[in-house]
């Protein structure tokens, strides 16, 4: 019986191609080439190993977009069908918690809203839309110590929500 011949090649980060689209750090190559050369050198067997590999990760990454999408798609019915601020008052509430989040929000927290898709979520847009409607009514005029664009001091705020006695200032 004849023995099986061995690639005894060792194989380095340069022999091999990554699939399109995906992207390792030397230290992650120098891994695979580790697994290409313990696997005797079926550099063939490992690539498309690592293929199929990619291709799972490719897919999972997938479902869990459209799991989000879907998710945010329902968020967004809910909102719209909300008897509070959804339905006729919907637009009149989105420009109402555009202006807080202008007010007291920050580009970061934009950002981060859009991309999560949390600025969908029915309860933060619940909450927000209801800090709107304080701040909208506590703003009838400028008042003592007031900042020019209309805003509340930090005092103000404090007044507002806690009452007289624990806001100093």
């Amino acid at each position: 019986m004849q023995t099986p011949v061995r690639n005894t090649r060792n194989y380095n980060i340069t022999d091999f191609t990554l699939p399109e689209g995906m992207q390792a750090t030397p230290q992650e190559l120098q891994q695979m080439v580790s697994i290409v050369n313990a696997a005797e050198g079926r550099k063939a067997t490992v690539n498309n190993l690592l293929a199929y590999a990619v291709q799972r990760a490719n897919d999972q990454i997938a479902a869990m977009r459209d799991a989000q999408a879907s998710e945010t798609a329902e968020w967004q019915k809910k909102i719209e069908a909300d008897p509070e601020f959804g339905g006729t008052f919907l637009e009149a509430t989105k420009n109402e918690v555009k202006r807080v989040l202008a007010q007291f929000g920050s580009p970061e927290l934009e950002k981060i809203l859009n991309e999560t898709g949390l600025g969908n979520h029915p309860e933060l847009f619940r909450f927000v839309a209801r800090l709107a409607g304080a701040t909208k009514e506590a703003q009838p005029g400028p008042t003592a110590g007031a900042k020019p664009n209309g805003a509340m001091t930090p005092q103000e705020v404090a007044r507002r929500f806690f009452g007289a006695s624990t806001a100093q200032g």
